[in-house]
């Protein structure tokens, strides 16, 4: 109990990974925002509770005018058009936590190509570097950090 799934919405179809570029827009109307755009390749956005979504609060400010909103996906409006047909990670809205463990369960088996376990895990273990290596991030940080 207690638990809700979400999801990370920073991806439109037209920035790809320059998150500066980002269209959706943010307006206050009264004591609510509202919001207005595209979002695409939303891991677990079909499934999620509720998602992070980034949208421009303030144009005038560049990439510093980008908010993020924790939206319930059960807010009117909220949409998925489409589920993705991808290549590989048909199986990203599993946690990679529950792939890992059940390749713990079935032991060695677990690592041969012979049970689907392990490529669900390969196609799930990704979902860890999405937007940038740990150690990337870790760098861009510090150096946000230093004020370089």
């Amino acid at each position: 109990g207690g638990r809700m799934l979400g999801c990370f919405c920073l991806t439109e179809p037209h920035a790809g990974s320059d998150a500066s570029a980002i269209r959706t827009r943010a307006v206050r109307d009264g004591g609510h925002w509202v919001l207005n755009g595209v979002k695409q390749f939303i891991t677990s956005g079909k499934n999620a509770d509720v998602a992070i979504v980034f949208a421009v609060t303030n144009p005038a400010a560049g990439k510093k005018g980008i908010s993020a909103f924790v939206v319930p996906t059960s807010t009117p409006g909220y949409v998925v058009a489409r589920i993705e047909d991808k290549l590989g990670q048909h199986a990203s809205e599993m946690a990679e936590r529950v792939c890992s463990d059940a390749i713990q369960i079935h032991g060695g088996y677990g690592y041969v190509a012979d049970f689907p376990v392990e490529r669900i895990w390969r196609d799930v273990r990704v979902c860890q570097i999405y937007e940038g290596a740990s150690d990337i991030q870790r760098l861009v940080i510090a150096r946000a950090i230093a004020g370089d």
